[in-house]
């Protein structure tokens, strides 16, 4: 309403206390200007106001509720998709085959399954440089992520 010029607009549009009717199911409505933030003071007060405190849902040491595998199949669906096209990341299956702590040393053994031998190709990629950058980005993130040392084996086959 800033670029209206029209006072019986801008009336219609100030903010709202005795147009509450109209707004059945709420205590409070607030107008907010998208272009100039006014009104977002008011919200912002009534936000703190209306919080009451209570315990934490998870202890402050919960990263996530995920479990580990299912992190790392999410870390490498994602690698999939930076480096492979179009339909190629949605058909691989992944299964863990390895999973094992030894020495402060994570080692995972992951199979992908594709289902057909021309798409194995592709996942390889010329000289196996695109599952070598996958393996390596995925170990990379999980290193940081599980603060340990990965040692990680995408074995990419044909699913039977």
């Amino acid at each position: 309403y800033e670029s209206c010029d029209n006072t019986s607009v801008k009336k219609k549009y100030s903010p709202i206390h005795s147009v509450s009717s109209c707004w059945n199911g709420f205590s409070n409505v607030f107008m907010i200007s998208a272009l100039t933030g006014d009104g977002l003071d008011a919200l912002k007060d009534y936000l703190v106001s209306s919080c009451q405190p209570s315990p934490w849902e998870y202890n402050v040491d919960h990263i996530t509720d995920q479990s580990p595998e299912t992190i790392v199949e999410n870390i490498i669906r994602e690698k999939l998709f930076c480096y492979l096209d179009k339909e190629i990341p949605y058909i691989i299956q992944q299964t863990t085959s390895l999973w094992e702590l030894n020495n402060g040393i994570l080692s995972i053994l992951i199979n992908l399954d594709c289902k057909k031998s021309s798409q194995v190709s592709i996942v390889i990629g010329p000289g196996g440089k695109t599952i070598q950058a996958i393996t390596s980005d995925v170990k990379a993130d999980l290193e940081s992520i599980l603060q340990c040392s990965v040692d990680l084996t995408l074995n990419v086959r044909t699913h039977k």
